[in-house]
């Protein structure tokens, strides 16, 4: 029941964060250091940010509803590690760790610390 908390958890920021960049692409984007954004970046922002986000949240929902408890787990495993790598990464290469994104990783790490002990735990139940 826990596991499944926890799955709806990380379901419902994905939509929330998703469903903000559909409304709100614009002001989202200057959240993450994009400003200036264009028309056309603000339609990508809106595809990526936005659809992807909902959708892998609807997954999360649909897996935990079918009890692929499993494959949830490592759905916000594999999402959470690409996350915090590819801003490591670009931080490493701007130097710093400018703007939110300390704070962004300061969020991704810990789920992702989390999420490993879930899923060791339901392993070995």
């Amino acid at each position: 029941m826990k596991t499944k908390i926890w799955i709806s958890f990380i379901a419902l920021i994905y939509i929330v964060l998703g469903v903000c960049f559909l409304v709100n692409p614009a002001g989202m984007g200057t959240g993450i250091g994009m400003t200036d954004i264009s028309l056309e970046a603000q339609i990508e922002l809106q595809a990526f940010y936005g659809m992807l986000e909902v959708s892998l949240g609807l997954y999360l929902i649909q897996l935990g509803f079918k009890n692929n408890i499993q494959e949830a787990l490592r759905l916000i495993a594999f999402t959470f590690i690409a996350f915090a790598l590819g801003r490591s990464i670009g931080c490493i290469q701007a130097g710093e760790f400018v703007g939110n994104h300390s704070l962004w990783l300061c969020i991704e790490v810990p789920v992702i610390i989390i999420n490993f002990l879930i899923t060791h735990k339901q392993k070995r139940v």
